[in-house]
């Protein structure tokens, strides 16, 4: 009897050295696969943790982590720290609570553990500058463009009995993101943050860099020439875009939005003038002042008279007769001045920077996209009305004035479709609250999933499937078949497309041609006692002898160029067949060649005698010579050999036809002369039979082709 371990290490020496390392290589790789299969399935998924850190916050965030055993990841350059997805919240909070995550700068937590007792003065105010500078580094480094910075303070002492007055001032080195760089406006943000931030500092007092060496913001007193031009600057890209918003919002209103854009180039003029003018009305006089002088005299020349109280008085007509006698002279004079104020205007007119010299408007507008009968989308052009009316808003909206040389341009163009990167068409992040990782993560598993059922069915299934197959056959099949590819090892004996009705997919036999097989050769089992008997009554050996050489295992030979030992009960049916029936051995060798070369081998000399003489030269040449290069082959190989060539002797379904056979039947009903004529024209010109030629066809082939051209056959 044989014991399933035997049975089992038949199988393993059947199979050969290259097909074990074969199978072992394959059980490996199958291994390591379910091993990273069920790796993935049971690792969380990796997230980022803290990015951009410095070389010093990641040494902590490491060491941490390592102390509380949480898996991570480290990018190579040490600026990514990658944990499991779902320890994401809680390690961030731990980072935050034990203030790891500074950007490698300190600051007040410089004085949580101080020991304010043992400090000298000295000591503490550097260690109150360099909290300042901690803190002020991560203010500047909460800015979007900038990654990191350091702030260096200069903070003079204010010495006793000195009258010299140093101001602070400030340095600060900034690292961008990527190719961003700081605007103008973000520059003087940092200067007044800073500024700000320390007593007594003027904003002009700091001075930025960035990490390329580049001067963003210099030491400047006062206001300078620089600062007056940073601020026109300035002045000008606030004016743009203010008219520049205000023509797209008015338009937009009445093409949609997103359906126009505006440029507006602004010519400001800077020069600050200064005029004083003075303006008089002569019509408009008041009189200012009015003085009037008047003077009178009177001489008179005479007798001196005498001196009486009439010639005293003064009404002339009261004189004296007697004085009024002599020579008299009277003078009057009266002068009026007259003084007159004029109105006067005094104007002084200060042109103040920023004035527009000249102003310029593009305004692009998009047409109207129209669907079609079929769907498509076509650009239709807006009318020169509809733009003219809005060239017209536009000018309203700006403050056009033609006297300046003004412009306003508006052209109707289509606008491409711009999807910015990194942004889906829907904007939406998540499809049923499934975000892209999730959706990632799940796609990898379902690929994973069909991979490892691929696996099993094409290669695990088939594979226990040909040793479950084997292990019976050794053990208790005398017919010695087993399920495999048929061919030698390490694949001597391909098999080729004719290659019999026994062999079904794979080279193995199917169960009811097995079951008739392995009785053929004297097997118990698969086909039944009788399937058995009908065969041995075909193949002319007696049913006693079938049984007599099925309880004979034991009895093994040994053939030359063959792996193992061969039971000698198989040769010797074999040898029976080819002698009884040598018309269907030679068409089933014709239809054979690589199998044809073995069977010839190992039935012995003279059942192969016997077979060469019904084959041609060219048949006993390719024969031939694939048995000079035929190697070692196994023994089982030979015993499925022998199987199937029994099964096709034995086939009832199968026509065995030749040209002597064909001769004779014509014979019958025709005369010898018009046989031969006919026989003649059937081998040809090459001396080969038609038959010859069908036996390499095979019989499932012809079978088909007989039953759609001719079906009359």
């Amino acid at each position: 009897t044989v014991t399933p371990v035997n049975a089992f290490f038949e199988t393993l020496r059947s199979l050969g050295p290259a097909r074990l390392a074969l199978m072992a290589g394959v059980g490996a790789a199958i291994l390591a696969f379910f091993i990273y299969f069920t790796g993935r399935l049971s690792q969380s998924e990796m997230a980022l943790l803290y990015g951009e850190l410095e070389q010093a916050d990641s040494a902590q965030i490491v060491n941490t982590l390592e102390s509380m055993g949480v898996p991570y990841e480290l990018s190579r350059d040490g600026s990514r720290v990658l944990v499991p997805e779902d320890q994401v919240a809680r390690l961030r909070l731990t980072m935050a609570e034990q203030g790891l995550t500074t950007g490698g700068s300190m600051g007040y937590e410089l004085f949580d553990g101080a020991d304010g007792f043992g400090s000298t003065s000295f000591e503490q105010n550097l260690r109150h500058k360099r909290a300042m500078e901690g803190e002020l580094a991560r203010s500047v480094s909460s800015i979007s463009s900038v990654r990191s910075a350091r702030v260096h303070l200069v903070l003079p002492e204010r010495e006793l009995f000195s009258r010299e007055r140093r101001d602070p001032s400030a340095s600060i080195v900034v690292s961008l993101v990527g190719n961003r760089g700081l605007s103008a406006q973000q520059i003087r943000a940092i200067q007044q943050l800073v500024s700000s931030a320390v007593p007594e500092m003027a904003p002009g007092a700091v001075s930025i860099v960035d990490d390329e060496g580049n001067l963003l913001a210099r030491r400047s007193d006062g206001e300078g020439a620089e600062q007056l031009a940073t601020t026109a600057e300035e002045m000008r890209v606030n004016m743009e875009n203010r008219l520049a918003n205000a023509v797209e919002s008015l338009l937009e209103r009445s093409v949609g939005p997103g359906n126009v854009r505006a440029e507006v180039s602004v010519e400001l003029d800077f020069d600050r003038i200064t005029e004083n003018s003075e303006i008089y009305d002569p019509d408009s006089q008041v009189v200012r002042s009015t003085q009037v002088i008047e003077e009178s005299s009177q001489d008179s020349e005479g007798g001196d008279a005498a001196v009486t109280v009439g010639n005293n008085l003064p009404d002339p007509g009261l004189q004296d007769p007697a004085a009024a006698a002599g020579s008299n002279s009277l003078s009057q004079r009266t002068e009026e001045t007259v003084n007159y104020e004029i109105s006067r205007v005094v104007k002084t007119h200060v042109r103040e920077t920023g004035q527009i010299r000249r102003l310029s408007v593009a305004i692009l507008v998009n047409g109207e996209r129209v669907e079609g009968p079929e769907g498509e989308i076509t650009f239709e052009p807006r009318s020169q009305e509809e733009l003219d009316q809005l060239a017209a808003l536009a000018r309203s909206a700006v403050g056009y004035d033609a006297e300046r040389g003004d412009s306003v341009e508006i052209a109707n163009l289509p606008f491409a479709d711009m999807v910015p990167a990194g942004v889906g068409g829907t904007g939406v992040d998540s499809f049923l609250g499934i975000n892209q990782q999730d959706l990632l993560r799940i796609a990898e598993l379902i690929v994973l999933g069909v991979v490892a059922v691929l696996v099993l069915l094409l290669v695990v299934k088939p594979l226990v499937g040909r040793l479950l197959e084997r292990g019976p056959a050794v053990a208790g099949d005398a017919g010695g078949i087993l399920a495999g590819e048929l061919g030698g090892q390490g694949g001597n004996l391909p098999v080729p497309a004719g290659a019999g009705a026994g062999v079904g997919a794979g080279g193995g036999l199917p169960a009811t041609a097995g079951g008739q097989n392995r009785s053929i050769l004297g097997g118990g089992g698969g086909g039944g006692s009788g399937s058995g008997v009908a065969v041995a009554q075909q193949t002319g050996v007696s049913q006693p002898e079938l049984d007599e050489e099925s309880h004979d295992l034991e009895q093994l030979i040994d053939i030359n160029r063959v792996d193992g030992r061969v039971r000698a009960s198989s040769v010797r049916k074999i040898g029976e067949i080819v002698e009884k029936h040598p018309e269907e051995a030679v068409a089933i060798l014709r239809n054979w060649l690589y199998q044809a070369a073995l069977l010839m081998m190992a039935i012995g000399e003279e059942n192969a005698a016997r077979l060469f003489t019904m084959l041609d030269d060219e048949e006993i040449k390719e024969i031939s010579g694939i048995m000079a290069s035929l190697g070692t082959v196994a023994a089982p190989v030979v015993e499925r050999l022998f199987v199937e060539f029994a099964d096709q002797i034995s086939s009832t379904g199968s026509l065995i036809g030749n040209f002597d056979s064909t001769e004779r039947l014509l014979l019958k009903v025709l005369d010898k002369d018009r046989v031969d004529n006919i026989m003649e024209e059937i081998r040809g010109p090459a001396g080969r039979t038609m038959w010859d030629k069908l036996g390499n066809v095979h019989e499932n082939v012809l079978a088909n082709y007989l039953k759609n051209e001719y079906p009359q056959t």
